[in-house]
């Protein structure tokens, strides 16, 4: 395989360009003046290392917030940070948090005012409140930029109006996540049957077959002829009883789905190179955490919720009831407490939140992406009946470049750029000759 010498893009050299500059010493200086002494985003030490300067750091998506506010930048602008520099996706419109954010931009209010905003839309919502999971990002963005120019005490009874729709997460990405999970473990388990099959056709396991009315399942006859004719090949009976689970398990198992797209952990290659770009390690946890970020989501908004109505009563006095089972029942209180105090209540929830931030992840680019990656890789290999000699690179990565770029614009991220280490190391995957997974591509960069 060809090796590629690129510069890839990184959070450095992407600010050093948006402060017009030629070095990092030069775009320090540029930004540091422009900063809003009031509001830094960082210390400055950190901020510095934006810019490589004594070490390197890129910042959140909180510091790029408030960078946008101290440097009065405008949506759009702030956006191209979110999506051209961190790589992430746009303005989560159905987070309330970055919705109300996204206003402050557009009408030039300051990052305390939206805090107060935010403060209020929390004050004012009920812990009940109902959390639909029919609204799409689209359909609120276009709500949003109907309303985005109302006075604030207006646009705050647009937002309360439409409380059930601020769920915390784009449910778009989530529908793409969960779609491409659900191919590509239908696809796991198709391949492992006919493997299966293949190395059963091998033993006399036909001869030995089950009668057709018994009361066994196929896979517990194909365990048991396993267990009980396969005592000496140990390692060949491991191999299809993990055959036989993968093809018959009756659950979506993000364990088998890891195994298929990262026998090679991306994030551990990256972080092993030279070049400096923080990708998120796609894990088991993970992906679980990012699959239920629904009731994630749901979870901290009920508690922040619950924390704001707390901060209105008299430390002292018994936390309410109806406060009380509200959390319980979303595992955020243990059991009903009729002792709780208000103060105790609170420390409870506090405690919570800054715990659950960790679980309420985004899903971004290099989440999708391999997905993508390996649906493609598979669909277009069956198009071609599996003959590589009908292989050809410029077809095959256009019909990735197409699904791929549909799918990010769909979900408000940055298209495919060769620029980018983890788009470059997928489009490595489509050789002149031949069409090569992720992991051996990682494997063969690894061994350059």
């Amino acid at each position: 395989m060809k090796k590629e010498m690129v510069s890839f893009q990184t959070f450095d050299k992407f600010i050093i360009q948006k402060m017009g500059a030629a070095n990092p010493q030069t775009a320090w200086q540029i930004l540091n003046q422009k900063l809003n002494p009031s509001l830094l985003p960082a210390s400055i030490p950190t901020m510095k290392r934006w810019f490589g300067i004594d070490g390197y750091a890129i910042p959140s998506r909180e510091q790029i917030f408030l960078l946008a506010f101290s440097l009065q930048l405008s949506p759009d602008e702030c956006s191209v940070y979110l999506t051209t520099g961190l790589w992430q996706p746009s303005f989560q419109v159905n987070d309330y948090h970055e919705t109300v954010l996204l206003y402050g931009l557009e009408n030039h209010l300051s990052y305390d005012e939206c805090q107060s905003i935010l403060i209020d839309f929390e004050n004012r919502l009920e812990t009940e409140i109902p959390i639909s999971q029919t609204h799409s990002t689209a359909e609120l963005m276009t709500q949003f930029q109907r309303n985005k120019h109302l006075p604030t005490a207006d646009f705050l009874e647009w937002m309360i109006e439409n409380g059930t729709y601020f769920k915390g997460y784009s449910r778009t990405a989530l529908s793409y996540m969960k779609k491409y999970q659900n191919l590509i473990i239908r696809s796991a388990r198709e391949d492992a049957l006919e493997l299966l099959h293949r190395e059963l056709a091998e033993t006399d396991y036909h001869t030995r077959h089950r009668h057709p009315f018994a009361k066994k399942s196929e896979s517990e006859s194909i365990r048991n002829y396993l267990y009980k004719n396969m005592k000496n090949d140990t390692e060949l009976r491991d191999q299809l009883l993990y055959l036989t689970k993968l093809a018959y398990y009756t659950e979506d198992s993000n364990v088998h789905l890891i195994r298929e797209l990262f026998s090679v952990n991306i994030a551990d290659f990256i972080s092993r190179s030279a070049e400096k770009k923080r990708v998120p390690s796609m894990s088991e946890k993970r992906m679980s955490d990012l699959l239920s970020m629904g009731l994630q989501r749901e979870r901290i908004l009920r508690a922040k919720i619950g924390i704001q109505k707390l901060h209105h009563l008299s430390p002292n006095e018994s936390c309410p009831a109806a406060l009380t089972e509200a959390m319980v029942s979303l595992g955020i209180f243990e059991k009903p407490d009729k002792k709780a105090t208000v103060s105790q209540a609170l420390f409870t929830l506090e405690a919570f939140v800054k715990k659950q931030k960790n679980r309420c992840l985004l899903i971004q680019r290099s989440d999708l992406l391999p997905m993508i990656l390996y649906m493609v890789e598979r669909d277009y290999m069956k198009q071609q009946s599996d003959d590589m000699n009908l292989y050809g690179r410029e077809d095959a990565l256009a019909y990735f470049e197409e699904i791929a770029n549909s799918t990010l614009s769909a979900c408000s991220m940055a298209l495919l750029n060769r620029d980018y280490l983890p788009d470059n190391l997928i489009y490595q995957c489509f050789q002149e000759d031949e069409l090569v997974s992720l992991s051996d591509v990682l494997e063969l960069s690894e061994c350059d």
